[in-house]
């Protein structure tokens, strides 16, 4: 499956907030975060977990190692970073097919909102920054879509509404 035009894609930054994945991957760790312009409907997001798994299950077949991918998929929206992740806990959301959703920042008007259960490298700065240039671009595309399907002023309102 093809998940279209890259629209953002960070610089590789090295991934030292845990140490949970070395003994499965070994060290260092280096993370980016990449976003496409087709905008997806949040029901979709366990679907594309799923197809992340098996790459990273394929991936490690082919290396012969135990894993050498992290792919987790999320999504953004006007007003929240949703995760998805195959591990269960208490404030996730069971989605289907072994894949829940965990809340991950919240967007305000002027800072984004981190949660308890918020891991640590979503707190750091320089993820949340990340976040507001992918929110933005979102946001455009949202309001470039919807004026096509509502009268002009409607759309400003409800994208300043959520900003």
């Amino acid at each position: 499956m093809e998940f279209g035009t890259v629209d953002f894609k960070s610089d590789s930054m090295e991934f030292n907030f845990t140490d949970y994945y070395f003994k499965a991957m070994g060290g260092p760790l280096f993370r980016l975060f990449v976003s496409f312009e087709r905008l997806i409907d949040p029901g979709e997001i366990a679907g594309f977990k799923v197809l992340t798994n098996a790459l990273e299950q394929r991936t490690a077949a082919l290396s012969g190692e135990k894993r050498t991918l992290n792919i987790d998929p999320g999504y953004v929206s006007a007003t929240a970073y949703i995760l998805a992740t195959s591990k269960n806990y208490a404030h996730r959301i069971y989605l289907g097919h072994g894949v829940f959703a965990q809340q991950e920042l919240l967007f305000g008007k002027k800072k984004i909102q981190t949660l308890d259960w918020t891991y640590p490298d979503y707190r750091s700065i320089e993820y949340q920054e990340i976040f507001k240039k992918i929110r933005s671009a979102y946001l455009s595309q949202l309001k470039m879509q919807m004026n096509r399907n509502f009268p002009a002023g409607e759309v400003s309102k409800i994208i300043q509404e959520s900003s």
